[in-house]
């Protein structure tokens, strides 16, 4: 059992970041937590499981478990705003990315998947703001890019949605939204 334990624990470090030798340097959501964070990482394995099924539902509630063992779980409220965005109840999604970057203001992917959410609401102004900050924290993201150029693209800022297009590809080279983006705007990667 205190191998599985240990399992968990090794999991949740690298969900945030911490290499295995770099405990006393990972944040405070991991070092020192307890069994409630061992219970909290299970319930946030079962919340991607039922995620990758496309179970979301059933995700929000094993997120919610994590993230009532674990306020500071930072990726649990951040892919539980996934979760709420894929059912379209965008406020909620809203909310718990907004949770997730203010306990994390490193962590990326809290905003992209905030400017994922304004894109989708047609807000593309607020979805560049965010992907322009994943960006800052994360300057090789090639997904914010893609995504930055994506609602550049929207309002007609043709040239930045290439630029941007085209620096998703110097960092993910086969990104295929990236690609039919240069093509419908008639450039060359």
């Amino acid at each position: 059992m205190r191998h599985i334990s240990l399992i968990a624990l090794g999991m949740l470090l690298v969900l945030a970041g911490c290499s295995e030798n770099a405990l006393p340097n990972c944040p405070e959501s991991v070092a020192g937590r307890g069994p409630d964070v061992m219970m909290a990482v299970s319930c946030y394995n079962r919340g991607v499981e039922f995620s990758s099924n496309q179970q979301y539902r059933r995700a929000i509630s094993e997120y919610s478990k994590a993230i009532h063992l674990d306020p500071k779980f930072y990726q649990a409220f951040n892919l539980r705003g996934e979760a709420y965005a894929k059912l379209k109840q965008y406020d909620r999604a809203l909310q718990d990315y907004n949770t997730s970057v203010r306990i994390n203001p490193r962590y990326s992917s809290g905003y992209e998947k905030r400017g994922l959410a304004y894109y989708d609401l047609k807000q593309y102004r607020r979805a560049i703001e965010n992907f322009t900050q994943a960006i800052r924290v994360l300057p090789d993201n090639g997904g914010a890019f893609r995504n930055r150029g994506l609602a550049y693209e929207k309002p007609g800022n043709k040239d930045l949605a290439i630029r941007d297009f085209r620096t998703a590809l110097r960092h993910r080279l086969r990104d295929k939204a990236a690609l039919a983006g240069l093509k419908r705007l008639g450039a060359n990667p």
